[in-house]
């Protein structure tokens, strides 16, 4: 579980769900109503047995003319050719083993979005037809949005109207023209307008991440500089979270199968998540020297410490005295 993905899903859920589903499928609002999320728990994406998908939203139809209708919303930091497959299998296993009601059995019309946080747009339609045979196939729809497609200024000026969420203010380093400072400038005027403080800090937490991963951290991180990034506690509660499971699953999977390379890896993903926190904890870049020391440290234990005090460090140099001076 990468920190972009998990991020997605928070900002999803967490923020504003019901502006985030009428940023994403506005129209289906005319006839549908958001009665709140399916839990799939039990129902593995394919491929991935351990892991359920991002979000399922249920909905009713307002008319109560049709069966309910259930969104599988996956969210991809970058494009995967394979996706299209792979959720028109996850939609027929949620339709199938999470049915709206037992008995009499009532099963959900399920459909499926993809939202890629950057790369190019893919197609909407998957087609298994062989040639020559008969017409006959299979064709799923689904709708797929790539934020590089939706333009920073037009949705800003949306949120500034009431017409588009405030919590949409997270996702806006991701669109079109995403990483210019006028952008930052309006964005900022906009999400202090947000009264409850543990949002703002959400929506700058958020915003960073998601700078990241579009490439334009360093516009945001000086345009965002005296923000208050304390009050976004549970941005940093979660990301120490997904740091030690990844960490705890890499390193256990490396010992399970015998092989260094799996030990590696999960240390690889512990340096990475390390960083990742610093920058957002700080809210500056991690200077070079403290890059090659984190980056040069092979002692989980070690790892595991140097995790604690980015939490509980007061500043930057701080946690590098901490590290340097233990």
């Amino acid at each position: 579980m990468n920190p972009f993905d998990q991020s997605a899903r928070y900002a999803a859920k967490q923020l504003d769900a019901l502006g985030f589903l009428r940023w994403i499928l506005l129209e289906v609002f005319l006839h549908w109503r958001w009665v709140g999320w399916l839990d799939t728990q039990s129902v593995p994406f394919p491929g991935e047995p351990e892991r359920r998908s991002d979000t399922v939203a249920a909905f009713e139809r307002l008319a109560w003319d049709a069966p309910p209708a259930a969104a599988v919303i996956e969210f991809q930091s970058r494009p995967q050719g394979n996706m299209p497959e792979r959720l028109a299998r996850y939609l027929l296993q949620v339709r199938e083993e999470k049915p709206a009601q037992s008995q009499p059995r009532v099963s959900y019309d399920v459909v499926g979005v993809v939202l890629n946080l950057t790369g190019p747009p893919q197609p909407e339609v998957w087609v298994m037809a062989p040639a020559d045979f008969a017409n006959l196939g299979l064709q799923v729809r689904i709708r797929v949005l790539t934020l590089s497609q939706r333009q920073a200024t037009a949705t800003l000026a949306g949120i500034d109207q009431g017409e588009i969420a405030r919590a949409i203010l997270a996702w806006i380093p991701l669109l079109e023209g995403g990483d210019q400072r006028a952008t930052v400038e309006e964005w900022k005027r906009l999400a202090q307008q947000e009264p409850d403080a543990r949002k703002r800090g959400d929506f700058a937490g958020l915003a960073l991440i998601f700078a990241d991963l579009a490439g334009c951290r360093e516009v945001w991180a000086t345009g965002l500089e005296g923000w208050n990034m304390e009050v976004s506690q549970v941005i940093l509660g979660w990301q120490k979270q997904a740091r030690a499971e990844g960490l705890a699953e890499g390193l256990a999977r490396g010992r399970a199968e015998g092989r260094a390379e799996g030990i590696a890896q999960g240390l690889t993903l512990a340096r990475e998540q390390l960083l990742q926190i610093c920058r957002v904890r700080f809210n500056q870049e991690v200077p070079a020297d403290l890059v090659a020391l984190i980056q040069a440290q092979g002692d989980p234990a070690t790892l595991r410490r140097w995790f604690d005090q980015a939490w509980s460090a007061a500043d930057l140099e701080a946690f590098r005295a901490a590290l340097t001076h233990p």
